[in-house]
């Protein structure tokens, strides 16, 4: 009975997944999953690999603030500090208390929540550029905080300083599997895809969910929302913080990658960068932050490799011109903008194809019969009863 509850459970959970995805699209995000599980194999690089390994855990925080911006319209500038709340108290569970990554992650994503709804409970009664002013300002607070905690001896305090934490052991082992970074790459990184899907799969269910229909209410038409009693501010609060548990896994896992966290990390920079890569890829599409991380990531390794090296000076400047060029021309994002184009050629060549109005295609002739004599048999029936 309890089997049969559970497979029923997983299939409506699969239906729920799959039921807006056309062929097109299932063939796309096939391939997609193919070439993240087998990407280890197909490049020779571990610098790839480690490229690959960052941006997966950024795409982690960003599917995050794609719900928060794509369900709600708010785009925020803090989620690098939400990714810092997550990194810092890895970190400080490590090393004041011993305390593992396993341990350490469900407390990260929890204070990380924490933060986002005190942030946003005053940050949410502005709107537009005001509200991404205030993120920025929250950004930056952090590091401030973070930096100088404990005063003249920020370095032996809680956060260390502007030095920073250490986190000098691994992830723990799952199954006598290490995912020891200095090691071997590649655990690592299949720990980190794992997490990525558990995290587009959760924004997917969220955005299909009861939830998710509120929260787009909100976005289209608050002041409709709130008159039929729709609580405005406590579901955007509610979005900022569930966004903000996105962003705690990212930091913990972000934590254990680098060994080392220090403040600087997670500036408004940062946190630009993140928002860029949202904007890129798009908000409202389920590829769209991935695809937006893939760009930001990639972009620079693979000039690198044609030969056009980029400072960080430049790369500033190209990612500046891309947000701007994405902005104007492609407003919901690359995801979105690659769609529209495909259902415009899709409409442009069924119109080629159909023929022209007027033009009716030639009667048909009645078909043989099998045989001529039921034919036969049935003219002679059909004339006796005449």
């Amino acid at each position: 009975m309890i089997a049969r509850l559970q497979a029923s459970r997983a299939r409506r959970l699969s239906e729920r997944l799959t039921q807006q995805l056309t062929p097109a699209q299932t063939v796309v995000w096939t391939a997609l999953l193919i070439v993240m599980v087998l990407f280890p194999t197909i490049v020779s690089s571990s610098r790839f690999i480690d490229t690959a390994v960052t941006y997966g855990i950024f795409a982690i925080a960003l599917y995050g603030l794609g719900l928060l911006y794509g369900q709600t319209n708010y785009l925020s500038i803090a989620h690098s500090a939400l990714m810092g709340m997550g990194a810092y108290t890895a970190a400080i569970l490590f090393v004041q208390l011993g305390f593992g990554f396993w341990a350490a992650l469900p407390l990260s994503a929890l204070l990380a929540m924490a933060a986002a709804v005190l942030l946003g409970y005053p940050a949410l009664r502005v709107s537009g550029y005001h509200f991404v002013i205030v993120t920025f300002a929250a950004c930056e607070l952090f590091v401030l905080a973070t930096r100088n905690l404990g005063g003249a001896e920020a370095r032996s305090g809680l956060t260390g300083g502007a030095q920073g934490l250490d986190v000098t052991e691994p992830v723990g082992a799952i199954f006598g599997q290490s995912f020891d970074i200095n090691l071997e790459l590649e655990p690592f990184y299949y720990l980190v895809l794992a997490f990525l899907l558990i995290a587009m799969v959760a924004a997917q269910l969220l955005i299909g969910s009861r939830l998710g229909r509120t929260f787009r209410a909100i976005r289209e038409n608050e002041a409709l929302a709130r008159s039929i009693g729709v609580r405005a501010n406590f579901y955007k609060i509610l979005a900022f913080g569930i966004s903000g548990v996105f962003a705690g896994v990212a930091g913990a896992l972000f934590a254990y990658k680098l060994r080392h966290i220090a403040p600087d990390l997670f500036n408004s920079f940062e946190g630009v960068e993140l928002a860029l890569m949202v904007l890129l890829g798009g908000s409202r599409r389920l590829m769209g932050p991935l695809v937006g991380a893939i760009i930001v990531g990639f972009l620079p390794e693979v000039l690198d490799v044609a030969g056009i090296g980029l400072t960080p000076f430049q790369r500033q400047i190209v990612f500046g011109l891309l947000l701007v060029a994405v902005i104007i021309l492609l407003p919901h994002g690359l995801v979105a903008g690659i769609a529209d184009l495909y259902s415009y050629l899709k409409r442009s060549l069924a119109e080629t194809l159909r023929p022209p109005p007027g033009s009716s295609p030639p009667p048909s002739e009645p078909a043989a019969p099998p045989n001529g004599d039921t034919l036969a048999a049935g003219d002679a029936e059909q004339r006796g009863a005449t």
